[in-house]
């Protein structure tokens, strides 16, 4: 999912992350990356605006100037798309879609995609992800 989003591989934006390595010439503006994950996900572009902190009215202008996208905006992508890779890769593509969406008491109650938007909120998923890898929970 990463390398389809954010038209990269994870070793190209680990080392752009890292500051190592520039990134070749892309087209790819904040808007599209938004419109990737929403069209590879499902969920309303609205939300991706808030995973990656850019209202509608930046998310519009990013579009429509072509922007490239910035090393804040991949980080946020990265990380949202790297934890749907891990959940599909244990529930598949389908049941992973309904996993995230649904409330979880591991998770007080909430779903995944609640916290999801936040890197706090991403931090605690891959935890509670990194249980169930190792069987803490059913």
């Amino acid at each position: 999912m990463v390398e389809a989003v954010l038209g990269v591989t994870r070793v190209e934006l680990v080392d752009w992350f890292e500051g190592g390595v520039k990134l070749p010439p892309t087209t790819l503006s904040t808007a599209d990356v938004i419109v990737r994950l929403a069209q590879r996900t499902n969920l309303p572009k609205s939300y991706f605006s808030k995973v990656i902190k850019v209202s509608q009215s930046t998310m519009s202008r990013h579009g429509s100037a072509k922007t490239p996208v910035s090393v804040d905006v991949a980080d946020a992508a990265f990380q949202f798309a790297e934890l749907v890779d891990r959940v599909e890769h244990m529930r598949g593509q389908v049941a992973a879609a309904a996993w995230l969406a649904r409330d979880n008491p591991h998770l007080g109650g909430r779903s995944p995609l609640e916290f999801m938007t936040t890197e706090t909120g991403r931090r605690r998923v891959s935890r509670y992800l990194d249980s169930l890898e190792e069987g803490a929970y059913g």
